[in-house]
């Protein structure tokens, strides 16, 4: 698209820059007539063929600075169009960096996520074995129940946030379609 607009606007720079030189016309033109005269005229038939060409050349000396004008603003119109397309890819560029590091922070704390629920169910393990024995109550018990399934919690909720910032990614990388769930 963009560089249908930008051809465009090279093709009004060359437009505007067309009144500069002088225009040359040519016309041309056949006749051809013939009279039927009645019988009591000099000639019966007269017919008369003619040829005629002609040249001309316009050159408009001054026009007020039109023209000028019009092909400065055709080369502004073209820088503008340019910084654009820049301002443009500056933005997807920097909205594909910024995506790229959430998904990357995501998957880091989908990582701690997985870490934590290692402690809490090795914390789980060693508070279920002091009940059995009688060394917590189970207050403490249930609290390191509570305390796995917390972890268990977190770690979905951050793999959650992960694919949906995985989704991101894909979508401004344009693969979405592509990728089967």
């Amino acid at each position: 698209m963009e560089e249908k607009t930008s051809a465009i606007s090279q093709l009004s720079i060359k437009t505007a820059k067309s009144t500069y030189p002088p225009t040359v016309g040519l016309s041309g033109s056949y006749g051809w007539n013939q009279n039927n005269n009645n019988a009591a005229s000099f000639v019966a038939v007269s017919t008369n063929t003619g040829l005629s060409a002609g040249l001309n050349l316009t050159w408009n000396i001054f026009d007020g600075g039109n023209t000028m004008t019009r092909v400065k603003n055709a080369k502004v119109n073209l820088d503008t169009q340019e910084l654009q397309k820049e301002n443009i890819l500056i933005s997807i560029t920097r909205n594909f960096n910024n995506i790229w590091d959430n998904y990357i922070n995501k998957l880091e704390i989908y990582n701690l996520q997985e870490n934590n629920i290692a402690t809490a169910q090795n914390n789980f393990n060693r508070t279920q074995e002091k009940f059995k024995i009688g060394q917590v109550n189970f207050i403490e018990f249930r609290q390191a129940q509570l305390n796995l399934l917390n972890a268990e919690l977190s770690r979905n909720q951050a793999k959650f946030a992960a694919k949906l910032s995985e989704l991101d990614l894909l979508q401004i990388s344009g693969e979405l379609l592509d990728v089967k769930f």
